[in-house]
């Protein structure tokens, strides 16, 4: 059996469902039924006091990073968009952009041969000069720095020069004074030689002062026969700086030039004649140049034989020797303490006995 519900049709008039029976005319017009309503207030609070601790604290955090996150990326955009809104177009950047750019050969593979990639097209657009036996973008700088100086050098008139300004500009114009220079001859390096005891080879030569010229040219000359002396950081301690004795260089490049006679003799040959040649524009006769300065490629053919080759001086270790300054002489008994020369060079290793009872020409530092 189906149940069927009635309705009743209404008039829309207020007075019609007034009555005095205290309401019965409403409920004659809309019939009770089953179906009811419930309408909740306030579902969000309870939402939100229904949650448990934990829970609360991770929406927090969750609010809160968020939050920070926002700020993060508002942050990063306005400093992007300060610091990259435009391109450099200045002079220098557009001048540096040019050269690499002129560097690359794009004709090559990076994949395959990154560095002619890179660097192809500068090699093939700056060939080797003639006189140099290579040549790289630090070539071609330091030609441009020498132009910048020369020009600074030649400018007299310009206005607010420093002493030190002055002082170099009138070296420079000592040097560059040839017609001086051809007319003084050798006389300044004469006068200078005879200062410092003489020379054999023009006249007599005062062989006892040897200590005495040696600090000389050492000290007011700046130069380093036998051995050098600098100050410098201590390869084991960067916070301090101690003095530092090494041995010198010599005459040629490297030592091999005077041990392998057979393969450098046209080197040895060369440099012996123009020594000779030297000799006799400092006044001495033809024979007898010859004579002194095949004894001085000689005794550098003995230092070369002394001095330690220089694959060996890549180990620190070997060539680190450390001491204090008094405790040298306590070390060294057997070397005269008057001579400097064997007070440095002989510290070191048994060949330098050769010339001077044989020790070693390693770095040898003390502390001052």
């Amino acid at each position: 059996m189906v149940m069927m519900s009635t309705y009743k049709r209404a008039t829309l008039d207020e007075e019609d469902l007034i009555v005095d029976d205290g309401g019965s005319a409403v409920d004659e017009v809309y019939q009770s039924s089953r179906m009811q309503v419930t309408v909740r207030h306030g579902r969000t609070a309870r939402c939100w006091t229904g949650r448990t601790l934990v829970e609360r604290v991770l929406l927090g955090l969750v609010c809160v990073l968020s939050l920070g996150l926002f700020v993060c990326v508002l942050t990063l955009g306005q400093y992007h968009n300060s610091g990259h809104s435009e391109l450099c177009l200045s002079e220098a950047c557009v001048t540096v952009a040019s050269t690499v750019l002129g560097a690359l050969d794009r004709s090559v593979d990076p994949c395959h041969d990154f560095y002619n990639f890179a660097c192809g097209g500068w090699v093939k657009n700056n060939p080797l000069p003639d006189g140099k036996s290579r040549w790289g973008p630090f070539s071609s700088l330091w030609e441009r720095n020498m132009a910048t100086m020369k020009h600074l050098l030649e400018n007299t008139t310009r206005a607010g020069l420093s002493e030190a300004e002055h002082k170099a500009q009138w070296y420079y114009q000592a040097c560059m004074n040839e017609a001086k220079i051809e007319s003084l001859g050798a006389q300044p390096l004469l006068e200078l030689i005879n200062q410092t005891g003489g020379w054999a080879l023009t006249g007599p030569w005062d062989k006892d002062n040897f200590q005495e010229v040696l600090r000389m040219v050492s000290a007011r000359y700046r130069t380093s026969p036998f051995f050098t002396v600098y100050v410098s950081t201590d390869s084991k301690s960067s916070n301090s700086n101690i003095i530092q004795v090494d041995q010198s260089g010599l005459g040629l490049p490297s030592r091999d030039y005077y041990l392998n006679k057979t393969a450098n003799e046209k080197y040895l040959k060369a440099y012996l004649d123009f020594l000779v040649e030297l000799g006799v524009l400092l006044g001495g006769s033809q024979e007898k140049s010859r004579i002194l300065m095949q004894e001085i490629v000689d005794f550098e053919t003995t230092l070369a034989n002394i001095t330690v080759p220089q694959e060996e001086r890549r180990d620190e270790e070997f060539i680190y020797h450390k001491m204090q300054a008094k405790d040298l002489a306590v070390s060294h008994r057997e070397m005269p303490l008057s001579s400097p020369l064997l007070l440095y060079v002989s510290a070191q290793s048994p060949k330098v006995r050769g010339l001077t009872n044989k020790k070693n020409l390693d770095v040898f530092q003390f502390k001052s």
